[in-house]
Order: structure tokens, then sequence, then C-alpha cells
């Protein structure tokens, strides 16, 4: 093992560069066949694709593992872009699994009296 700072090219969405490795772990490119088999996708490598930086499962909700340190970059303002879509997904993921709940408050709420709640109208005027 050794310490070491490299580029990382993405392959993923955006294809840019989003950050420089410095760690001490590498990613064994004698299971990538077997895992990449199973659903791991391999979307950012040093330029020279030597090295794996950035692995996703595209099936789960938001999955991605990677060997650059994106806390460097980010401030409490200005979140690196990988926080930035981690809370985000997370967000909608919670609204996704809360929607239920509502309409099942809302349904036992107004549903006895036989009312409705107020709909924001999209008629213009």
């Amino acid at each position: 093992m050794r310490a070491s700072t490299r580029a990382c090219i993405a392959t993923g969405a955006s294809g840019s560069p989003v950050g420089a490795a410095g760690h001490r772990y590498e990613f064994n490119r004698e299971y990538e066949e077997r895992l990449t088999a199973c659903g791991l996708r391999i979307t950012g490598e040093t330029p020279d694709q030597t090295y794996v930086e950035i692995c996703e499962i595209p099936e789960h909700p938001w999955m991605l593992g990677c060997q650059f340190h994106p806390e460097f970059k980010s401030k409490p303002l200005e979140p690196h872009p990988l926080f930035k879509a981690f809370i985000g997904a997370a967000y909608c993921y919670r609204r996704q699994r809360l929607a239920p709940l509502a309409r099942q408050a809302e349904a036992e709420y107004f549903g006895g009296a036989g009312l409705q709640p107020a709909r924001a109208s999209t008629a213009g005027g």
C-alpha cells in the first residue's frame, strides 16, 4: 500500500474531472469482471485507466464509492457536487417514502366529512 495523489476522470454523467485521490487502498481489478457483471458500474478512473476512483450501483437509490476526498473541496454554503447530490437524493427518497402516509392521513382527515383539501389552481385568471 502506498499514499498517492492522482487525478480522476469521471465517465458518468458529467465526464469531467471531479477530484484527486489521496489514499492507501485500491480497487482490486481482479474482481472487476465479477463485480460489474453483478451491477457495479465503474464511473471514474485515472486518466491512464490504471486505477478505479469512483464506482456506482445504478439500481440503488444512491450508492457511490469514491477514493478521493470531496470533503476537502466543500464549504458549508458551497458543498462538493457529491454531497449536494447525496442530500438531494435523500430528500427525494424521503418524500417518496412518506407520500403514502401523507395520502392516508389526508384521506382520514378529510374523507369522513366529504371535504377535500384545497389544491392550487393551475388555471389562469
